[in-house]
């Protein structure tokens, strides 16, 4: 019995890949990288049409760790966003090519003021690097008042 707890431990992290651990937002994503993202995603959320206002967005470490994770941290329910595969060349210019190569559809969130994003680097099978990244948005449920009956 008392081998089971140290092995269903051991189980667990190891099905997470030690992603739950360890997560440091301003060492994936340094603040001068934050800062590429925050204004390569307000520059191409001002062109959507019939929406006046969109508010610049802030950078945030919960929604990041969200999104590195995949686990989120209100009522267990995972905010809107984007995932999204892009060739590395720079680390500025990957991560604006990656913005741009956004749908609309997946940027288009009124109401968010805060975003968080991971990047995870891998290489692909001819040998020539590439950046996933994954953003998450604080959306509609987080600016609304709920009440529940």
């Amino acid at each position: 019995m008392n081998l089971h707890t140290p092995s269903l431990v051991f189980c667990i992290l190891l099905l997470a890949k030690g992603q739950v651990l360890g997560y440091d937002c301003n060492e994936n994503i340094p603040k001068s990288r934050q800062q590429v993202l925050l204004e390569a995603i307000d520059l191409r959320r001002e062109p959507i049409p019939y929406i006046a206002n969109l508010p610049n967005l802030t950078y945030s470490c919960a929604l990041a760790t969200e999104a590195f994770t995949g686990i989120s941290s209100i009522l267990g329910l995972p905010h809107d966003g984007f995932t999204i595969t892009s060739p590395f060349t720079t680390w500025d210019e990957t991560l604006k090519t990656a913005v741009a190569n956004v749908p609309y559809k997946d940027l288009w969130y009124p109401r968010a003021t805060q975003v968080g994003c991971a990047v995870d680097m891998q290489t692909g099978g001819n040998g020539s690097p590439y950046v996933i990244l994954k953003c998450k948005f604080n959306t509609f449920r987080d600016n609304m008042n709920y009440q529940y009956m």
